[in-house]
């Protein structure tokens, strides 16, 4: 009797067990991004799979990011199929990156040589400018000449100086910077960049002399401003200088060089006679007419 009730309560208990429904499980969204030929990421194929066709041992969440209502059940082996996935995606991530680091560094060089080399850079002065080209033109400039311009002006202010100034300015400089009460050259509009009328405004009467001498002595690339290094002595230099640094306030004779003819104020032992041209020969003696 014992006997037959502990079999009908086995029995009864496996019944119960058979009969209980299983849980339903809510299917796992798939990503934006697929990374597998199924359209679901790895980690959720494999529990996908682990689910329906193989004996649930293990509940694990597909996704770290997921909530707990959205793990499924997966085997040990499926498990394991998981962790190295991620295992290996962290351990791709470094070299993803110094791949695309390389990528990156030989494809810009590459970008602006074609477009050095494929005739799409500003190169004419009626071009515009190269973005930020102004910005950096300055700023390097502004730093050489604020590091090597000299501080101490070896000459002073005097009227002779700013005579001498006047004259080596109208002969050298005004063709591009112009002259007071004298209309800009056609030369000044057609450079790029635009040289600075002196005479006009407060011009460079901000600048220290130091500043202006070397420009004047090195010249600036790439503008037109060529450097009197090698053609005028460091006396001459300063001249300039000092009469550009005090345009403003310069006395009536240095103005009445400025706006007399070139040469105008020079010794007449330091101007040149005039010569006559040469005539040369309509034809070489001996030879026979030419033919009418």
């Amino acid at each position: 009797m014992g006997e037959q009730i502990q079999i009908w309560i086995l029995s009864a208990a496996s019944r119960n067990v058979r009969q209980r429904p299983s849980p339903v499980m809510r299917p796992l969204r798939p990503r934006r991004r697929p990374t597998t030929p199924f359209g679901h990421d790895i980690r959720v194929a494999i529990c996908w799979i682990g689910t329906n066709w193989m004996r649930p041992r293990k509940r694990i969440c597909a996704s770290r990011r997921r909530r707990t209502r959205n793990c499924v059940p997966i085997t040990a082996s499926m498990q394991f199929a998981v962790l190295k996935y991620e295992n290996s995606e962290r351990q791709g991530q470094p070299v993803k990156f110094i791949v695309g680091l390389l990528l990156g560094l030989l494809l810009v060089p590459f970008a602006a040589y074609l477009y050095f080399t494929g005739g799409s850079a500003p190169v004419a002065t009626t071009d515009s400018d190269i973005p930020f080209e102004t910005f950096f033109a300055h700023k390097a400039l502004n730093a050489r000449i604020a590091k090597d311009m000299p501080k101490n002006v070896p000459i002073q202010a005097t009227e002779a100086n700013y005579l001498g100034g006047a004259e080596l300015y109208k002969q050298h400089c005004s063709v591009c910077h112009g002259l007071p009460l004298a209309p800009q050259t056609a030369i000044a509009k057609g450079m790029y960049p635009r040289p600075p009328l002196l005479f006009e405004g407060k011009g460079v009467t901000d600048d220290k002399p130091g500043e202006t001498y070397w420009k004047i002595f090195n010249g600036i690339r790439l503008t037109g401003m060529p450097g009197f290094g090698k053609s005028l002595s460091e006396t001459q230099m300063w001249q300039i200088a000092i009469l550009l640094a005090n345009a403003g306030k310069l006395p009536d004779s240095a103005k009445a060089v400025l706006v007399g003819p070139i040469g105008a104020s020079a010794p007449a032992a330091s101007v040149p006679p005039a010569t006559s041209a040469p005539v040369f020969p309509t034809a070489v003696p001996g030879s026979a007419p030419p033919a009418k």
